[in-house]
């Protein structure tokens, strides 16, 4: 097997989130930022929390549909928070 295609596979069979293909997740489980009141109350909860500082970008879409699909899997055990 050709290096270049073992490195490939190698990727493939790593990769966790894999975006070529639409997926219907349902209702987004992503909090999106309001107010740092609502942030503490949040980490009160005592669950983990994943923060997503998001710009605008080429590569702003793939990264969205990304956190979408982690939030999605990992839902309610951990919280995605976005901030624009």
């Amino acid at each position: 097997m050709p290096l270049l295609q073992q490195i490939d596979f190698s990727c493939d069979s790593r990769v966790r989130y894999y975006t070529g293909h639409p997926k219907e997740f349902g209702p987004s489980r992503i909090i999106h930022f309001t107010s740092e009141r609502q942030f503490v109350q949040l980490l009160h909860e005592g669950q983990p929390v994943v923060v997503a500082f998001t710009i605008k970008c080429p590569y702003t879409k793939h990264f969205d549909s990304v956190l979408e699909e982690a939030a999605t899997q990992f839902y309610p055990n951990i919280r995605f928070v976005r901030i624009k």
